[in-house]
C-alpha cells in the first residue's frame, strides 16, 4: 500500500507518477501534461522526455529525486512533505559550535560543462569558508 496516498499498491510508477501527491508535483512543473497512464516507469519516463523540449530533463529527473525524498522522508522519517509554496527554503543558523555547508551545483549541459559552489556558515551566520568551480 502507498504510504503518501493510502489509495493504491505502492510500485514505482505509482509512486513517481500517478500518486495524488506526484500528480500535484507534476502538475506544477507541466501544468498542461496530458497524463497517459503507462505501464511501467521506464516507459512513462520515455513518454514524457518525447513530449516536452530538452531543458526539461533536468527539472524532470529533479522532480522525480525531490518526490521519493519526499516519499522517504514519510517512510523513515515520519516527515510529511506538502506541495506548497514556491519550493524556496529559508537557511537556518546551526546550533552553537556547529558549521553548517551549503552546497549547490548545475550542469550545463549545451556548453558541455558545470559549476560547483559551496559555503561554510557559523552558528552565528558569519562565513567561514567558500568554493566554487566552473
Amino acid at each position: 500500500m502507498c504510504p503518501v496516498c493510502h489509495n493504491d499498491e505502492e510500485t514505482i510508477i505509482h509512486s513517481l507518477a500517478s500518486c495524488s501527491f506526484a500528480r500535484q508535483c507534476w502538475d506544477l512543473l507541466l501544468p498542461r501534461m496530458q497524463w497517459d497512464v503507462a505501464v511501467d516507469f521506464r516507459q512513462w519516463l520515455v513518454c514524457l522526455f518525447n513530449s516536452v523540449s530538452g531543458e526539461k530533463y533536468a527539472e524532470i529527473v529533479v522532480l522525480c529525486w525531490a518526490i521519493w525524498r519526499g516519499r522517504n522522508d514519510l517512510v523513515w522519517n515520519q516527515k510529511s512533505t506538502s506541495v506548497e509554496g514556491d519550493g524556496a527554503c529559508v537557511w537556518a543558523n546551526p546550533l552553537p559550535n556547529i558549521v553548517k555547508v551549503s552546497v549547490d551545483a548545475a550542469v550545463f549541459g549545451d556548453r558541455g560543462g558545470f559549476a560547483v559552489g559551496l559555503f561554510a556558515r557559523d552558528s552565528d551566520g558569519l562565513l567561514v569558508e567558500a568554493r566554487a568551480k566552473f
